[in-house]
């Protein structure tokens, strides 16, 4: 939604735009023509902000508030994935080993 600031902004920039132009043609010209050459200028800086920038600046808000909610969402599974609130304790005793452990102890003793 197009704000009084973006507004407001935009006109600044085309009134500079138009001071600008006017520096380097350095010829000067009628009170008319300088009305209509600023209207015109901010006028074409107001309609680029309203129908190009905000629109682009509200998708990409809109954007970047999906792949918040998406990474968080991410997180969220993996915290739950190695979640250690079910387990007793963390660390291995070694009466109560992983089963990588134990079926290397079963594989690891000699043949009988």
């Amino acid at each position: 939604m197009p704000t009084t600031g973006g507004f407001a902004f935009s006109l600044v920039t085309g009134a500079a735009i138009r001071l600008f132009q006017v520096g380097l043609s350095g010829s000067p010209s009628k009170l008319s023509q300088k009305v209509i050459g600023y209207a015109t200028a901010m006028s074409i800086t107001s309609a680029i902000y309203y129908f190009i920038y905000d629109p682009q600046m509200t998708h990409s808000r809109e954007l970047l508030e999906r792949r918040l909610i998406m990474l968080r969402e991410q997180r969220q599974r993996k915290e739950d994935l190695v979640s250690t609130k079910d387990l007793k304790n963390r660390l291995f005793t070694s009466n109560d080993r992983g089963k990588f452990f134990q079926l290397f102890e079963q594989y690891g003793q000699p043949y009988k």
